[in-house]
This record gives structure tokens, sequence and C-alpha cells, in this order.
């Protein structure tokens, strides 16, 4: 009974340090939220103290706020509503392209191609990222996503630019549901090593 009583009294210390640290952060963002110079976003201010937290974890553990759960079920399901394609970032045109738009689905039979850089969405102009952070990439590139997908059977305007043709496009476009392949490539290299992407 010695190492029973020795672990719950060891469960009990950990759960009083946890309580007594919880507390301190409550306090602390009260305080911050009452005397602070500028009014605090709690979203954000708290998201860092979570981002904070975790980042000392794994890589692995993440935090997805109510507004992302669309994007972490797209991510464990590879199913969403939208055009088809792989959107990227480019550094050096501070906006999105179209990287790879899937065989078979809105924006290949559509006609858009690798390299095609996204300029409107349904006639609302995307100007070019302003911000050269990252963080400030990845809301940009997000934004730009999330403009893409919707209701399965709703139909918009895509205006691109086409680098190698120097023209701009205007591509209408149907939304559907999407299934990302799980498997992008996979081939033979010798007669006993196969690749698979």
């Amino acid at each position: 009974t010695l190492a029973t009583d020795a672990g719950a009294q060891k469960k009990k210390n950990h759960n009083l340090e946890v309580g007594k640290n919880l507390d301190i952060f409550n306090q602390l963002y009260k305080c911050l939220d009452l005397m602070y110079v500028d009014s605090l976003n709690p979203g954000e201010v708290i998201g860092n103290g979570i981002k904070g937290m975790l980042g000392s974890l794994d890589p692995y553990t993440t935090y997805y706020p109510e507004e992302k759960t669309k994007d972490l079920k797209m991510m464990i399901t590879g199913k969403y509503a939208g055009i088809g394609a792989m959107v990227g970032y480019r550094d050096n045109l501070r906006r999105c392209i179209i990287s790879k738009p899937y065989a078979g689905m809105p924006a290949a039979q559509a006609g858009l191609l690798p390299g095609d850089i996204i300029l409107a969405i349904d006639g609302k102009d995307i100007p070019p990222c302003e911000d050269p952070g990252s963080e400030a990439q990845a809301r940009y590139s997000s934004g730009v996503s999330e403009k893409l997908r919707g209701e399965p059977g709703t139909t918009f305007e895509l205006k691109v630019r086409r680098p190698e043709a120097d023209k701009e496009y205007t591509f209408k476009i149907v939304r559907r549901n999407i299934v990302v392949p799980s498997v992008s490539l996979s081939t033979m290299i010798t007669d006993s090593i196969g690749y698979i992407a």
C-alpha cells in the first residue's frame, strides 16, 4: 500500500501544481486586460500562449481553434468541396498560384494549369500579400484556399495570369466534392524497387 499511497500523493501534487499555474495564467491575463496600454485581442493573446505551450512539446501536438475545424476535417478525411487543385504561395510574386490541378477535377477540366497566378475570385481582386513574414503568408494562402472552397454545385469565376503566355484568363468553375488522392504517384524504379508519393 505504500506504493499506492505514494502514487496517489504524486498525482495530488501534480494536480495542485496544474491548478496553481492555471490560476497564475488566468490572473496574469486579467491584469493585462485591465492595465495594459492597448486593448487585448483575447483570441490572439491566449492563442499565442497555447502555441508557446505546445511549442515546448513534440512537433506533432497541435491545437485547432473552432474556426479551423473545417481545415482539420479536410486534412483527416481528404474530402472538401472546391476546385480540386493544390494551391501554393510564391515568394517572388507574393501571390498564390495553382500548383497542381488534380486530373478529372473541376480545375483541370476548366483548363487551369500549374503556375497560373490567382488574381481574382468571383470578381473580387486578390491583391499581393503585403507582409513578407511566414505567418502572414500562411494566413494569405489559407484565405485564398478558403475562397476557392464552397458548397458543391456553386459556380464562380476565377481570374488568373498565365506567365508563359503573359495573358490573363477568366475561368467559370463549378465546385464539387473533392477527395484528395492519398497517393499522387506510384512507379517501379527497378524490378524490385517501387516508389510511392
